[in-house]
């Protein structure tokens, strides 16, 4: 059996030449984002970097670092670009865990393989997938620690916790024992309120084993930091932050082996919401002071739980801040002093790292899945049905895997 942790090769199909006219026109494009990012982003940091220490609390870890026997990883992630074709576009979603121990990644499953089609609504489409994948990731949660709860100590759950804040219908969970199954009825953004119902679900098994549950952001494009360095006067910074993210400040200021605690989801989410987006403002107040069970519970989940942004004591290939969001807030510290000394060389937790590479999809694979298809096909017209309906980007699945972008 193939170890799910080793790169491979393929070396059977070359890279299409470059086009030269166009690689001249990409170094001067290259030279004019470099100008921006110095200029807009960089530069207002930097200057400020110490007035921002004075104004966040800093905090480092004392001690030993906390250790855990055995921490369950999950991840999920989809074929990028989808198969487009005739009939309509196709993803595979594929959702899979690790049970890492201090020594080996113990032992992982791919836990759910699903597709995602549509005829039409690309935006809808690409809304649907990333929702659908994140209820598969709570249910692929909850299911292994309903089975190996009495081993794992910490559960991480790749991306933010919780997901979906910026979808009304998050904030008003469905009334589903199955999410999973019902939320093939509905599609893109409805999708947003099953996804709320799995994470309760996946809350109501951590509380009773009594671990911490957090969430690896990786890929920040929260601004939550912008209204309250305006409020400190530091307007340069926040529109710095505007232009970026939360991640880019915190990746200037913090040194390696200190952490900062933002604050809870639920404060976090009023104070930028308040002055960003009433409307949704106007939602979140409602579901928390008037909302029936299931959204008072969502509530009581995002004021337990915290946003923390740490810098890694280990090397890192590209040095940065690490967003951790981590429930319940009283295992803040014990999360972070792990989190601190096992950081992989990617900047984030060991275990998210390993099932990150376990359920990676590479554009081979949908290319794979596609000749499947024609070799199940049984006449010319469903042939016809399945083609691509842009043949000219069919160079897109014949990448050599080492140069395929995968999530």
């Amino acid at each position: 059996m193939l170890n799910p942790f080793e790169e491979s090769f393929f070396d059977d199909e070359e890279l299409p030449e470059e086009n030269p006219e166009l690689t001249l026109k990409l170094c001067r494009l290259a030279r004019v984002a470099i100008d921006w990012i110095s200029t807009r982003v960089v530069e207002p940091i930097r200057r400020s970097t110490e007035e921002v220490r004075k104004v966040l609390d800093i905090r480092t870890v004392d001690g030993d670092p906390a250790s855990y026997a055995a921490i369950l990883a999950v991840d999920s992630t989809w074929t990028s670009p989808p198969l487009e074709l005739v009939s309509g576009s196709i993803a595979i979603i594929v959702a899979g865990y690790i049970v890492a121990t201090p020594s080996t990644p113990g032992f992982y499953g791919v836990s759910y393989v699903s597709l995602g089609r549509v005829g039409y609504d690309e935006e809808r489409f690409s809304t649907s997938i990333e929702l659908r994948s994140k209820i598969l990731e709570f249910e692929t949660a909850k299911r292994v620690l309903e089975r190996f709860g009495d081993l794992v100590e910490l559960a991480m759950i790749d991306g933010p916790m919780p997901p979906a804040v910026m979808y009304r219908s998050f904030y008003s969970p469905a009334n589903s024992l199955d999410p999973l199954k019902d939320s093939r009825k509905v599609s893109g953004t409805h999708l947003a309120s099953y996804v709320a119902t799995s994470l309760l679900r996946l809350v109501d098994v951590v509380d009773e084993l009594g671990i911490p549950l957090v969430g690896v952001v990786k890929r920040v494009s929260s601004r939550f930091l912008e209204p309250f360095l305006r409020s400190r006067g530091l307007d340069s910074v926040a529109e710095a932050v505007r232009r970026s993210n939360d991640k880019t400040l915190m990746s200037y200021v913090l040194r390696p082996g200190e952490y900062v605690v933002l604050g809870t989801v639920k404060q976090l989410l009023e104070t930028y919401l308040a002055s960003k987006r009433k409307s949704l403002f106007d939602k979140l107040r409602l579901a928390c002071e008037a909302g029936g069970e299931l959204e008072q519970k969502l509530c009581r989940f995002m004021e337990r739980t915290v946003v923390v942004y740490y810098m890694p004591r280990t090397d890192a290939l590209y040095p940065q801040a690490v967003r951790l969001d981590i429930y319940p807030v009283d295992r803040v510290e014990e999360v972070v002093s792990y989190a601190m000394d096992d950081s992989s060389h990617t900047s984030v937790p060991t275990p998210i790292d390993l099932v990150d590479r376990f359920v990676r999809m590479e554009a081979l694979s949908i290319r794979r899945f596609h000749e499947l298809m024609q070799s199940y096909a049984t006449d010319l017209d469903t042939l016809i049905a399945i083609g691509f309906t842009n043949p000219q980007k069919y160079y897109l699945y014949r990448r050599k895997s080492r140069y395929e972008s995968t999530r």
